[in-house]
C-alpha cells in the first residue's frame, strides 16, 4: 500500500458519511493524500496506532486502556498488529499501556499526561518518566496534571507543540482554575511558551463526555492544519481560526464542522493518525 500523509478508520465514512465527506473534501482540495485503515474496531486511530520514535521506528504500546475494561467497550479495541500489517508497517511492541493520544511529541520533547501512573501501577512513579524517555527517544518528558473532566486522560486534548519551545492550550476557564493554573505552572518550570485556544464547555447531558468546545485537538498533516469548527458557536470558530492561522505562518489553516464526532470525546487528531 502506498503511504498516505494521514490516516483514518475504515470505520469513519461508514459511521459518519457527511463529516468525512467533507473533511476527505478539504484534504484533497488541499493535496493532501488519505488512506484508510483496515481492521478496526472504532474510529479513535490516533490511539491505538503506533508511536514513530526515530525516521524508521515506530513503538507500539499496549492498547488495553482502563475506560475500554468493560463488557460494553471490550469489542471495540482494535488489534493494531493486523492494522500495521495491513499498511505495511512494522513497530516495536512495548508492554506499557499507553494510548497514541497521549503523547504529543515534538523533536526531542515528548508530553503526556500522569494517566500512565494509574495505568501502569506496576512501574514506580520515580522512575517511570525515565523508562519512557528511553522508548520514546527523547531528552525530555514532561509530565502534566490530567483534566479532571476528561475520560481518557490523553494529553493531545489540551495541549499540543507549535515548535520546540511553545505549545499551544486552551485559554482559562473559570470551571477548572486549578488545572489551569497546575498546567501553566508545569510549562513555564520546563520553559515552553504557550498560546492559548478559545474553549467552552459543551455541558450537554445526552453526551457527558462531549468534547464540543476544544479547538486544540486539530488535525495536522505536513503543512495542512485543519482546526475543528461547531455547530452554533461562529464566533469561537473564527476565533480559533485567527489563532492558528497567525502562529502557523506557512501554512494552510481550515477549518472542518466536527460536532458529530466532537458529541462522542474526541476530535480531529483523535480520529487521525500520521506516520
Amino acid at each position: 500500500m502506498n503511504k498516505k500523509s494521514v490516516y483514518f478508520s475504515a470505520l469513519l465514512p461508514v459511521r459518519f458519511p457527511e463529516f468525512f465527506k467533507n473533511l476527505s473534501g478539504i484534504l484533497d482540495s488541499l493535496k493532501v493524500e488519505w488512506g484508510l485503515l483496515p481492521h478496526t474496531n472504532d474510529i479513535w486511530c490516533r490511539d491505538y496506532m503506533p508511536v514513530r520514535v526515530s525516521p524508521r521506528k515506530f513503538v507500539q504500546f499496549k492498547y488495553a486502556p482502563s475506560y475500554l475494561m468493560t463488557k460494553k467497550w471490550w469489542p471495540t479495541i482494535t488489534d493494531p498488529v493486523k492494522v500495521c500489517a495491513a499498511v505495511g508497517i512494522k513497530a516495536d511492541p512495548w508492554d506499557f499501556v499507553i494510548d497514541g493520544g497521549n503523547v504529543v511529541r515534538f523533536g526531542s520533547k515528548a508530553i503526556m499526561t500522569e494517566r500512565i501512573y494509574s495505568e501502569n501501577p506496576e512501574y514506580y512513579p520515580e522512575i517511570f518518566p525515565d523508562v519512557l524517555k528511553d522508548f520514546l527517544k527523547v531528552d525530555e518528558l514532561i509530565m502534566i496534571p490530567e483534566e479532571p473532566w476528561d475520560p481518557y486522560g490523553h494529553a493531545d486534548g489540551c495541549v499540543r507543540f507549535l515548535n520546540e519551545n511553545t505549545v499551544i492550550i486552551h485559554e482559562l476557564h473559570k470551571s477548572h482554575p486549578g488545572f489551569d493554573r497546575a498546567l501553566r505552572n508545569v510549562l513555564k518550570k520546563h520553559r515552553l511558551e504557550y498560546v492559548e485556544m478559545p474553549y467552552f464547555i459543551d455541558n450537554d447531558p445526552k453526551n457527558k463526555d462531549s468534547a464540543v468546545g476544544n479547538y486544540v485537538n486539530y488535525l495536522e498533516a505536513g503543512k495542512v492544519i485543519v482546526v475543528p469548527a461547531y455547530i452554533g458557536y461562529s464566533k469561537q470558530n473564527e476565533r480559533a481560526l485567527r489563532v492558528l492561522q497567525r502562529v502557523f505562518k506557512g501554512k494552510n489553516v481550515v477549518q472542518a464542522e466536527s460536532t458529530p464526532i466532537a458529541k462522542l470525546g474526541g476530535v480531529l487528531n483523535c480520529v487521525s493518525w500520521s506516520e
